[in-house]
């Protein structure tokens, strides 16, 4: 805000000295062509230079945030942004273009954001059997998000991917369901956990 301030006030003393050249005020004949130039191009040249000025988008503030060799992520470093990075994070998610670390990366900071949009798009993303690498990624992100408040509602979405195809969504969806209390999960899921049927360790999480 302040650079956009500087900018507009360095704008308006600019135009208030062309004035100077105004065909209107100027009383040499020969200057009146100038002054019509001037005020003709400087829209022209302005434009360009006041956007090379213009604050970073928010994706471009996301994703030096999402990048780097060995990434360790803070809640502030991401909240602090202020609004709107949740969206973000979401865009990139679902977008296939990005490298996969980076997806990864996007859903796994979405913990930080327990809203009820967040909370639409993971589930969407689950239950669309994407890539097994999304699937275990979103529902880590969904239970550390929503696991403490609503944990019936992490134990519904993890459930039905104790059969999934892939044998690492399957750990991960059990190791969670382990993590949530008894009277969230089903009977019928705490009985096959408590005996410890299929259960083993899920692979870590890339990030």
């Amino acid at each position: 805000m302040g650079e956009n301030r500087q900018m507009m006030e360095l704008s308006l003393r600019t135009l208030r000295r062309i004035r100077r050249f105004s065909p209107l005020k100027c009383s040499s004949p020969s200057l009146r062509p100038f002054g019509f130039l001037v005020v003709m191009v400087l829209p022209l040249v302005w434009s360009p230079v006041a956007t090379l000025y213009a604050a970073p988008s928010m994706e471009q503030r996301v994703l030096p945030l999402l990048q780097g060799f060995e990434w360790r992520d803070r809640p502030a470093d991401f909240t602090d942004l202020g609004e709107g990075v949740d969206q973000v994070l979401m865009t990139i998610a679902a977008n296939p273009q990005w490298h996969g670390v980076i997806r990864f990366r996007a859903l796994a900071a979405l913990r930080y954001f327990p809203n009820p949009t967040v909370a639409r798009f993971l589930e969407t993303l689950i239950g669309q059997d994407s890539s097994p690498g999304l699937v275990r990624r979103g529902l880590n992100a969904y239970a550390q998000a929503f696991g403490n408040k609503e944990p019936s509602r992490v134990a519904d979405l993890a459930e039905p991917l104790l059969v999934h195809g892939n044998s690492s969504v399957r750990m991960q969806a059990a190791q969670i369901l382990q993590t949530l209390p008894r009277n969230a999960v089903s009977v019928r899921v705490r009985q096959t956990l408590d005996a410890g049927v299929a259960l083993a360790q899920p692979e870590g999480v890339v990030r």
